[in-house]
This record gives structure tokens, sequence and C-alpha cells, in this order.
């Protein structure tokens, strides 16, 4: 049987990282953790693994040893495409607006659950564009308050694409940086009052133009 085995972050996708970020809550001993990452990359079944010889296991699993260490020397993308559909990332903190903010504070207030939640993350940074980086049309309305924002189903488009849609060696420049800008901000918790927000909002611009200037996540 032959067995395509993944030996970069590049060959990894938004889905199976989230599979194997829960192997370390697993109750197993080292071995059957190993045999799950196995399954998890090569999409065969640790029955299989089973069956043949361990010296032949254990080579598969040096191949995917790369699991065990971060990524390094991957750029921070400026474009991505999903699916066809291109997308500039939003580096600029200070475009976001009061709906996106509090969509992320709810998506990062448990931390242990993050990287389950990096595909509803992400979207509000991907901003799809046309061939001439203008707004994609269909993907944007006015709000209430006449700002141009992304649809739902836009939103929701791009969040059931990225799991499978882009790979890690993007995907973790991309989180690392917006999460880096995170851990520092304070965490809005039940309701939402004008007040609250202005205080909220005051200080999430203030923290992400400190950690910016000063290269925090890059």
């Amino acid at each position: 049987m032959k067995i395509t085995v993944p030996t970069e972050w590049k060959d990894v996708t938004l889905r199976q990282y989230q599979a194997l970020s829960e192997v370390p809550d697993l109750e197993f001993d080292d071995l059957d953790k190993q045999l799950r990452i196995l399954e998890i990359l090569t999409g065969v079944s640790d029955d299989y693994f089973l069956k043949i010889h361990y010296t032949e296991v254990k080579k598969l699993i040096n191949k995917v040893d790369f699991v065990n260490s971060s990524p390094s020397n991957y750029y921070k993308p400026s474009t991505v495409r999903i699916d066809g559909r291109r997308f500039l990332v939003n580096y600029i903190p200070q475009k976001l607006i009061a709906g996106e903010y509090i969509d992320l504070m709810e998506l990062t207030k448990e931390q242990g659950k993050i990287n389950q939640k990096l595909h509803k993350i992400l979207p509000i940074y991907l901003k799809p564009v046309d061939i001439f980086g203008r707004k994609k049309r269909g993907c944007y309305e006015k709000s209430a308050e006449g700002e141009w924002i992304q649809t739902a189903d836009s939103r929701k488009w791009t969040e059931e694409r990225l799991l499978d849609g882009v790979t890690m060696d993007k995907i973790f420049p991309m989180s690392g940086f917006f999460l880096t800008l995170w851990e520092n901000l304070i965490k809005v918790t039940g309701d939402y009052s004008e007040e609250q927000m202005e205080i909220a909002m005051k200080r999430m611009k203030k923290e992400m133009e400190d950690l910016t200037s000063s290269g925090a996540g890059l």
C-alpha cells in the first residue's frame, strides 16, 4: 500500500492541524499518540499501522517529526487564494470595525479552544477582492452606520473552505501575528454597552499600535 506522508507544514491543512492539536490531550501512551498523528496526516486508519512491522512504522513516524516543532522561515502573505477566490490579508488592526472586534472577543474568550476556532477567526482578517484588488462583488454589504462590511454568507464561505483550502505554512504566520496582538487585549464579557465598547476599542487600538510598532508577532 502506497502512503503519502507529509514532511513539512506546507503539506498540512488547517483541518489536520486542528486534529493534531488535540492529540496531546489524549490519554494514550506515546506510541498510540504517534499512530494517531500518522492517521491524521495520511488519512490511513491506525489499524493498518498496527499490522505492519514496527521498523516501517518507525520510518513513517520519523518523517512526521516536524509536527513537534513550530514552522520557521515562513513569510506573512499579503494575499491568499482559497478555492479560486482571492483575499487581501488585513494586517492593520485599526481597520477593524466594532462588529469584528466583538466577534474576535467572543471567539478568543477560551484560550484553550483558539486552535479549534482558527477557521472562524481568520476570515475576519481576510477580505475578498477581485483581480484589481477591489471589494469582490456580492461579498459586502453596508452596515447601519454606512460602513462596508463582509456579509455573513461570505464569512461562512471562507470558514468552510479554510479548513482544507489553505495549508499551515500560510496560516501559521497569519494566526501567529494576529493572536499575539490579541493576547494583551482586555476580554469584554457580558453586555457590550456603549461605554464598554468605547473603552475597549481605545484600549485595543493603543495596544495593537504598540505591538505593531515593536514588531510583535512578525
